[in-house]
């Protein structure tokens, strides 16, 4: 359409949806051949492991950018924020990621990810020995549980405050001014669940 021109119904994405299931099918199939190859869990999983901390850093790293900007009080940033919760939004799109890492922990004679899972490494180790109240699955999951809750909480609190806002724009409003002042107190907690989870 050129500029100026009003849209006169949905954008049509047929072709683009088909090709992206295509790929996530391809994908999929791809993954169980490289499960059911001779050393294909071990590269499988330090595969996926490395994937999902590539998208892991951006969308943790989006949720503590729009955190800075708040307790810094940036006004200027307010353009290039929207852009940063929308990077944060699907923060529980990425805990369901977490749950194959979790197997991974769980599984761990066929993945040979988390060598502190196996008692035949720990024992005779004592540093690993040592760090057993901490490197063991439960508290492993635990964790992970309450740190991706955290970081969901704050990710929901952020968008819905910055959305609220948005619909009230143009107007003078006493409430998104308040919204304001709600995110600049908040952020100070979020960074300091981050720098304790991330």
């Amino acid at each position: 359409k050129a500029i100026g021109q009003e849209a006169t119904g949905p954008v049509k994405s047929g072709g683009l949806t088909r090709a992206a299931i295509a790929l996530i099918g391809g994908g999929a199939v791809l993954c169980i051949l490289a499960l059911l190859a001779g050393d294909g869990p071990d590269r499988f999983g330090f595969a996926y492991l490395w994937g999902f901390a590539f998208v892991w850093a951006i969308v943790v790293g989006s949720l503590f950018f729009v955190a800075l900007q708040h307790i810094t009080h940036s006004v200027w940033s307010v353009v290039i924020r929207r852009v940063a919760e929308m990077f944060a939004a699907p923060m529980w799109v990425l805990a369901l990621f977490f749950v194959p890492v979790v197997l991974f922990a769980v599984f761990y004679d066929r993945f040979s990810l988390f060598p502190w899972m196996d008692p035949a490494v720990v024992e005779g180790d004592h540093i690993l020995e040592g760090k057993q109240p901490y490197l063991n699955l439960t508290f492993f999951a635990i964790r992970a549980a309450v740190f991706f809750l955290c970081w969901i909480g704050f990710t929901r609190f952020f968008v819905r405050q910055s959305i609220a806002q948005d619909g009230n724009a143009g107007t003078v409003d006493t409430a998104g001014a308040r919204r304001t002042l709600l995110m600049r107190k908040v952020s100070a907690p979020c960074m300091l669940v981050f720098a304790l989870t991330v």
